[in-house]
């Protein structure tokens, strides 16, 4: 992997650590719409008081670490920060897509399916580490980072106590295998030869038909010790690992390339199948950083891992192996040999005991979130463009607006911004609500009188222009929270008495900024039907949007309580951006 490390490196920017003084004034601002103004003033007081005292202190410390750092200085904190994550994966960390039919409906049944795109997947594994996968550009013509790609393959997250570990197995190209769950049921299927080559689709498809067939019985559910808490999941997995046959289950686990499942499911809508993608722990092995789904009727899911990997670079590698070309349909044949091995575990009553809590917890996490997907054709960000506003703009002011309306105030908006222009490079976040937009979400429901419509259009204008800025500075390196994050790890690793800080990073207000009550995506993929992630605030919503050229998707997932909120919530903003182009003359 060289190519995308050590060479690639050189070609692109390291991560800059802000200045204090520029963060800080910037935090004020940010923290401003979502405050009463005494909680402001008191804020603006402890941030005067770091910026004096212990602030100064800590950004040299933070300095001398980025540049003692041949990388990113916040790349070792930042995937520390999902590994010291105790809760459940697939509601806390983990992200879901599904993909539209018109891109696999061609590639047959079930297991021809599976087989060929098992097949484009190993490929891209293969090109990888043999460093013949293209490097990436930018629409500008320049590199951006992909160190991380090699996380997808060949990878988990280990349960561990206190602190989860992350594994990646070697960049060797022989002999490699997936790993098939049917039933909860687990098979090793090798994918590569001992000379490195990929198996054909034609070989690996003769080896899972015999799937068809196979009369096992329900398999035990050990699956379910992914999804629960991490600490229930490292003690069942430190019991399961007694003895030597699951040993070697859980090596071939962790080797594998990734993880195929094929539940007996058949989701008969998008919003079903979101839900069964993100937390149906049948079938699933959620600590893997990839896993394709493929539902008896046909639907395709895939569940990522999200600790060293990001969703840009997931979809770059999907938009390739998903494609709209025809194909001809994989001939039936007798395999040429023995690629598919059924994996027994050797389960103790301790073990089973173990096992039964983490079902029950994994389905009561299953059963307590709700889905909500709207996707319309009325337009999409071709027709936002002729307003000369960033579509992204366009939406999050018709994301404030319908927020404002639903719930009669405006919260914490978390969105992030890719900053892959510096080497290991993830993402800052932009807190989208601004002060702009707060001005103008209160002209538009002031109840004096009717808002000017000229004046109107230009706070919307004053929003969006503060909305792009801001994005901008955060794809810069210079945005806020990363830096306050990095000061606040510096802190508790010089600090002999790192609790005196409290006053500043434990503060009411900046916990508001940061409470998350929506956190949005938005990666606009054709190849998408669907994308979701659990709320990461308890009474919140996740929110994905996708702003494509002549349509919108839109999918909401929250705790069963927020159900109806959800529904609602996705309804008023759609209103507003119909509203929007009304008022702009769009149509």
């Amino acid at each position: 992997m060289t190519k995308y490390t050590e060479e690639l490196r050189s070609k692109l920017g390291k991560l800059p650590v802000p200045e204090l003084e520029s963060t800080l004034k910037e935090l004020n601002e940010w923290v401003k719409p979502v405050v009463s103004s005494e909680e402001l003033l008191q804020f603006e007081a402890f941030s005067e008081r770091f910026s004096k005292q212990e602030g100064p202190v800590l950004q040299r410390a933070l300095e001398e670490h980025a540049q003692n750092t041949a990388g990113s200085w916040l790349a070792l904190f930042w995937i520390k920060s999902y590994l010291s994550t105790r809760g459940n994966l697939q509601s806390e960390t983990n992200f879901s897509l599904t993909i539209r039919p018109e891109y696999h409906q061609h590639l047959g049944s079930i297991y021809s399916k599976a087989a060929l795109i098992i097949e484009r997947m190993t490929l891209i594994f293969l090109s990888l580490i043999n460093e013949t996968y293209p490097l990436e550009l930018d629409p500008k013509g320049n590199n951006v980072d992909m160190s991380y790609y090699r996380n997808l393959f060949k990878s988990c997250r280990l349960p561990d106590s206190g602190e989860d570990q992350f594994f990646v197995g070697d960049d060797s190209p022989e002999n490699n295998h997936i790993i098939v769950i049917k039933d909860s049921n687990f098979y090793q299927l090798k994918v590569t030869d001992d000379k490195g080559k990929a198996i054909s689709a034609d070989e690996l498809y003769a080896n899972l038909r015999s799937l068809s067939v196979d009369k096992n019985e329900q398999g035990f559910g050990v699956e379910s010790l992914s999804g629960a808490n991490r600490n229930l999941a490292y003690q069942t997995y430190e019991e399961l690992g007694k003895k030597s046959e699951n040993q070697h289950i859980l090596h071939l686990i962790k080797n594998a390339l990734f993880i195929i499942g094929l539940p007996s499911s058949a989701p008969e809508s998008t919003q079903d199948q979101m839900k069964e993608g993100l937390l149906g722990w049948q079938n699933q092995w959620f600590s893997k950083p990839m896993q394709l789904l493929i539902h008896e009727n046909g639907a395709v899911s895939l569940n990522f891992e999200h600790t060293a990997i990001d969703g840009v670079p997931v979809l770059n590698v999907l938009s390739q192996v998903f494609t709209k070309y025809s194909i001809a349909p994989l001939i039936e044949k007798q395999p040429e040999s023995q690629l598919l091995t059924k994996l027994d575990w050797l389960l103790t009553p301790e073990t089973m005991d173990l096992l039964n809590q983490c079902k029950e917890e994994v389905q009561q996490v299953y059963e307590g979130h709700a889905f909500v997907h709207h996707e319309f054709s009325h337009f999409g960000k071709a027709l936002i463009k002729k307003a000369k506003i960033s579509p992204d703009a366009f939406f999050h002011i018709a994301l404030a607006l319908a927020q404002y309306e639903q719930f009669g105030q405006l919260q914490s908006v978390y969105e992030p911004v890719a900053t892959r222009h510096y080497y290991e490079g993830r993402t800052e976040c932009a807190r989208s609500i601004s002060q702009p937009k707060k001005e103008l979400v209160f002209y538009w429901f002031q109840e004096e009188q009717a808002p000017d419509r000229s004046l109107l259009i230009e706070k919307i204008h004053q929003a969006a222009a503060a909305h792009t800025q801001r994005i901008g500075k955060c794809q810069m390196g210079q945005g806020v929270e990363r830096h306050l994050y990095g000061l606040s790890c510096i802190n508790q690793l010089t600090q002999a008495q790192p609790d005196k800080t409290d006053y500043f990073f434990q503060a009411a207000s900046l916990k508001k900024m940061q409470s998350d009550f929506i956190s949005s995506t938005g990666i606009p993929f054709p190849i998408l039907a669907s994308f979701t992630f659990g709320p990461v605030n308890p009474i919140g919503f996740g929110l994905y949007y996708s702003l494509l050229n002549d349509r919108i998707i839109i999918d909401l997932s929250a705790k069963n309580e927020q159900q109806n909120t959800a529904k609602e919530l996705s309804e008023k903003i759609v209103k507003y951006l119909e509203q929007l182009v009304e008022l702009l003359d769009l149509v």
